[in-house]
């Protein structure tokens, strides 16, 4: 049982990710697998102790509060919560003036719906959140996503994709970088969605949380 707490504790990423690709579950609900586990062993595991406890007397609930602690703690301590329970961002629908970024896809791409990131070369941030996207249109192939990376250089946003490892979703030079960073205030990763023709939702990294995600894959509905 301990042994089964400790490999939860330690796996926690594998288990969420063993949800959302093989079990098809949303992001949220994945990401509470490990965590809904993790309670369930050490709930067991105080059962299973609570009659060896009884030496203890009046103390036992104290020495099962203890064990509890400790493992949730520890859980805890290895798997800090940071951006996974964030939904919230920016809506940018009340943004009138036109960017360059709406102008070149209406122009390109007219019936692009979907996930725009704006990412740097050499920021490690954007490295591990684009296969997060590419996770995202593998589970929901309507959603369209792609990768604006902010520079002139073609051959710098060909290194920048081989960093990333993601070969399914285009990576392309960002429209006029001067004006399209006005977009992301220079923070990296930001992500957009893109609908009838228009940025409607910004998050910048730290808020692009698993509600978030699930709430992209559900058009924003």
């Amino acid at each position: 049982m301990v042994i089964g707490i400790a490999t939860t504790t330690f796996r926690s990423d594998l288990l969420i990710e063993y949800g959302i690709t093989d079990l098809n579950w949303g992001w949220m609900a994945s990401y509470l697998f490990p965590k809904a586990l993790v309670l369930a062993l050490t709930t067991l595991l105080i059962v299973a102790l609570w009659f060896k406890l009884q030496p203890l007397g009046r103390y036992k609930f104290v020495g099962a509060l203890v064990l509890f602690s400790l493992s949730i703690g520890g859980y805890l301590l290895v798997n800090t919560p940071y951006i996974e329970w964030i939904k919230k961002g920016t809506d940018m629908t009340s943004e009138s003036a036109s960017n360059p970024i709406e102008e070149y896809l209406n122009q390109s791409q007219p019936n692009f719906d979907g996930v725009i990131c704006l990412a740097l070369p050499g920021c490690p941030h954007c490295e591990v959140a684009i296969p997060k996207l590419a996770l995202m249109q593998k589970r929901v192939p309507e959603i369209d996503v792609i990768v604006f990376v902010f520079t002139k250089d073609s051959s710098r946003v060909k290194s920048f994709q081989e960093d990333t490892g993601v070969d399914v979703l285009p990576f392309l030079a960002v429209p006029d970088p001067n004006n399209s960073i006005k977009l992301c205030e220079g923070k990296f990763p930001t992500f957009l969605y893109f609908k009838h023709g228009k940025v409607v939702h910004r998050w910048f990294n730290w808020q692009f949380g698993y509600p978030a995600c699930d709430w992209v894959e559900w058009g924003l509905e």
